[in-house]
């Protein structure tokens, strides 16, 4: 029962969240909340 709990998909949510927080507060700013996430997604666009 002790892995149920351990397994559930809540820890994977909130875990963007906060790095979209982190981020956003560690840049500074409003423009780009994802400056990281930004070269990575153009790349596999192109």
């Amino acid at each position: 029962m002790s892995a149920s709990p351990a397994r559930r998909p809540a820890p994977m949510r909130p875990v963007p969240m906060l790095r979209f927080t982190d981020l956003r507060q560690a840049t500074g700013r409003a423009s780009r909340p994802v400056p990281r996430s930004l070269p990575p997604l153009r790349e596999d666009s192109r």
